[in-house]
């Protein structure tokens, strides 16, 4: 994609030639196409600290980390952390990573038990981690507006882990509902 692309517009007199853009400058939507240098990093961090996870792309083009967490608990949790077209930014619960329960299905725990602390619906009703809350992360810009630090697949699926640790310790009555729901734990 290294031709122009060019923009015809009907003018009073007739076509006329307005604006010739570089095919893929204003069409880049992903954040990997236009900060590679953040993807590198994300790639390199992830090997390092979770390695069984894969990077894929989740089908309408925003990519994610896939793999499996073992508990405590010896209980196997597959996730997905599929970051947000607008990553990075953290102006939402979870940040612009949200991490998805595969397996065990989070919706069909929440099903089950009903309200679980840290839970989270996205924009289709389907639930999700809550790893980043937006009060106690803001992430830190240059004079550019380019992010400096924001929350990364690394520190969401640390929190993930956290969860999971939370959650099974609550189902099996180690810790109150309130102990898991607050922030102090």
């Amino acid at each position: 994609m290294t031709k122009s692309s060019v923009c015809y517009v009907q003018s009073r007199k007739d076509k006329e030639k307005m604006i010739v853009v570089p095919k893929g400058e204003l069409a880049a939507f992903y954040w990997y196409d236009t900060n590679r240098q953040l993807l590198d990093y994300e790639i390199k961090a992830m090997i390092r600290n979770f390695p069984q996870f894969e990077l894929a792309e989740v089908g309408d083009g925003r990519i994610m980390w896939h793999g499996t967490l073992k508990s405590n608990r010896g209980v196997l949790w597959t996730l997905a952390a599929i970051y947000e077209n607008n990553h990075p930014n953290n102006d939402d619960y979870g940040g612009s990573i949200k991490v998805y329960a595969i397996k065990p299905d989070l919706n069909q725990i929440i099903a089950q038990y009903g309200t679980i602390p840290h839970t989270v619906r996205d924009s289709e009703g389907i639930y999700y981690l809550c790893t980043v809350d937006p009060k106690n992360f803001i992430a830190r810009r240059d004079n550019r507006g380019r992010v400096l630090e924001a929350s990364t697949a690394v520190s969401a699926l640390g929190w993930a882990s956290k969860w999971i640790f939370l959650f099974e310790s609550w189902i099996h009555g180690d810790i109150s509902e309130r102990e898991f729901a607050s922030h102090d734990y």
